[in-house]
């Protein structure tokens, strides 16, 4: 009965956690959607699209405002030179060499970086970009620090531990313990 009794438990609690997973991916997946929303309209803006610095530093430190989730929205050109950002610069600033910037030239489409420290914030991030008609990229910090807050909160994980990584096995979300493990590699 004891055995009976603990296997049982043990799918009990496979299928807590396989409810968690699911709803932690439909949340991963809105949220993907909500991000490229968000960049297509960035995209559209006139004074986005033609980098017409004061006035789209402006327009993006607005949404910024708005937006917890993220760290920082930008616009390069064709050739990777940040025209505008929501977040002053703190010198000049060239793209070309993300993945993320290379993706959405390549692709023309929405492209999600890798783990970095952002250039402009210097803070940890996943960097996501849509792609200009003129060649140019907009782009948007997702704040790991935020992802990580997001998990603590995250009801179903209070006995868990979640890892998620990026494509190159760095470590961007930790359940529990992040500060030991975000920016590593596994």
């Amino acid at each position: 009965l004891a055995v009976l009794g603990m296997r049982a438990d043990i799918e009990r609690a496979k299928m807590r956690s396989e409810e968690t997973m699911r709803h932690i991916a439909n949340i991963h997946d809105s949220f993907a959607g909500q991000a490229r929303a968000i960049l297509v309209a960035i995209s559209r803006i006139p004074e986005v699209k033609n980098g017409a610095s004061t006035a789209c530093d402006a327009i993006l430190s607005n949404i910024l405002q708005q937006s917890p989730i993220y760290t920082n929205f930008g616009m390069a050109n064709e050739r990777g030179d940040v025209l505008c950002s929501s977040v002053p610069l703190p010198r000049a600033v060239n793209i070309t060499d993300r993945i993320y910037f290379q993706n959405a030239v390549k692709t023309k489409d929405f492209a999600i970086g890798e783990y970095q420290i952002g250039r402009i914030t210097n803070q940890p991030v996943v960097v996501i970009g849509y792609p200009l008609q003129n060649g140019g990229v907009v782009f948007a910090g997702i704040s790991l620090a935020w992802m990580n807050d997001f998990a603590k909160a995250e009801p179903g994980l209070v006995k868990s531990t979640l890892t998620l990584v990026d494509r190159t096995g760095t470590v961007l979300v930790r359940h529990p313990d992040s500060a030991q493990w975000v920016g590593n590699s596994i």
